[in-house]
């Protein structure tokens, strides 16, 4: 057992390649026989992580181990064993070891001026860390820029679609708890709560890792590391995707712009752009929570019916979702609300003076006619915003379309879209819920 110097266990097992082989046979076939031929010997240590819901992984330039007692301790803690901290510490390459995912699922983001952007869900067989590692290991020069990318043991953004911020039934959930928690002022804030209950019931959801000591980058200049070396340089290249793509969109974006005359608020149009993006499998949207994949769903869902009396609603639960055909199991339907923004350039002023309703109306022109002219342009047939278009839908939701025609009543979502009904729930849809109330549906294109 390896354990602090103030002998606090770690949630943590030190293992050498065969000890870690039978974790990574069904996730990672292909980088395991790339492995096998290397053969590495006992110096090449590979750590196993377990942590609970909510736990800090990183942040931005600090890395966290788990503690057996559901806390965390910093790489850089004096208090680790000296040869944990030698092995994970890679020097100015990184803020934080290589690591891959083997159970459950994780959060990257970015926090700003006290928002939430959500990045990527982090999933079994997924690869983190590789960049600076890669530029590193190639000899290009390192920018030191400030670190900025943070995640979480499961979901970040997690939210409750029914409206959780009654007083009377918030103060029987804390008193049922032994809480004394504020109430949620937002959907940002509904995890403070989630995370605060999972901690007091101790509940055993746990995220798993992999991380890799350093020594497994410290012969990528070796030809017989080159199978590793190109693995992960593949790795890494498929998770910068959008990265790569957005300059070749935006120039798209902006040519169809001055031909079809788009003359609206630049946050509708950047709110359009980030939709294609949510599309295209780069930034993800939300979906319902229908499994204990990203947090312990079950549990939560009990404690706002039992606890804080949540009977007139289902207790739909929303988390992140990424969307993409070529995946089976990521082909399902992802949202996004104009009431929940998640975009870095958020504008709440660009709100001012026009109801939700219209806004709606105003982003589904903004999306057509982007549409079109990424179907008509010569240029734009040519990138991946072409099979986009072609491949996906959107739809727009409202409690109240009213007489909007091209809005859809946000009551047909749960027959739409089945994941919404929750099992032997009492209540009924929460169609009144903000985040369904100028909601766009991102699906495959209908046959």
């Amino acid at each position: 057992m390896l354990i602090t110097t103030d002998n606090q266990p770690l949630d943590l097992q030190e293992l050498v390649w065969q000890e870690a082989r039978p974790l990574l046979l069904s996730l990672v076939p292909d980088l395991v026989a790339i492995i096998d031929q290397l053969s590495p010997d006992a110096d090449f240590k590979l750590y196993k992580a377990r942590y609970p819901f909510g736990a800090r992984v990183i942040d931005k330039t600090h890395f966290y181990l788990p503690l057996s007692n559901g806390e965390v301790i910093d790489l850089n803690d004096q208090r680790l064993p000296t040869r944990v901290a030698e092995n994970l510490q890679y020097g100015s390459a990184a803020s934080n070891p290589v690591g891959l995912v083997l159970d459950k699922h994780s959060e990257f983001y970015l926090t700003a001026n006290n928002r939430i952007m959500p990045y990527a869900m982090a999933t079994p067989g997924g690869i983190f860390g590789l960049s600076r590692v890669l530029d590193h290991a190639e000899g290009k020069p390192l920018h030191h820029t400030f670190f900025r990318w943070e995640m979480n043991s499961g979901a970040r953004s997690l939210f409750m679609l029914p409206k959780i911020t009654e007083n009377i039934s918030h103060n029987r959930l804390n008193k049922r708890y032994n809480l004394s928690l504020l109430k949620p002022e937002g959907y940002e804030t509904h995890w403070n709560v989630f995370k605060a209950l999972v901690d007091q019931e101790k509940n055993s959801w746990r995220s798993e890792f992999l991380f890799f000591s350093k020594q497994w980058f410290a012969h990528l200049q070796d030809p017989k590391w080159s199978e590793f070396y190109n693995y992960c340089l593949c790795k890494n290249r498929s998770s910068h995707a959008y990265w790569r793509n957005i300059l070749s969109w935006q120039i798209t974006f902006n040519a169809i712009e001055q031909t079809r005359n788009l003359r609206f608020s630049p946050y509708l149009l950047n709110t359009a752009k980030h939709l294609f993006a949510i599309a295209g499998g780069s930034l993800p949207g939300f979906k319902p929570a229908t499994d204990e994949a990203a947090a312990p769903i079950a549990f939560l869902q009990e404690a706002y019916v039992e606890g804080y009396g949540l009977s007139e609603y289902w207790p739909i639960l929303m988390q992140l979702g990424h969307f993409c055909l070529d995946t089976p199991t990521l082909s399902a339907p992802v949202y996004y609300s104009l009431n929940y923004p998640t975009l870095a350039e958020s504008d709440p002023d660009a709100l001012k003076g026009k109801t939700l309703i219209t806004l709606l109306d105003e982003l589904q022109l903004i999306m057509e006619k982007y549409q079109k002219g990424i179907e008509t342009e010569a240029l734009a047939q040519a990138s991946s915003l072409y099979e986009v278009v072609q491949s996906t839908e959107f739809s727009y939701y409202h409690n109240d379309p009213s007489h909007f025609q091209r809005i859809k009543d946000n009551i047909l979502l749960p027959t739409e879209d089945p994941r919404f009904i929750v099992p032997d729930a009492q209540g009924e849809f929460p169609r009144h819920s903000p985040f369904l109330k100028g909601c766009i549906k991102i699906a495959a294109k209908s046959v």
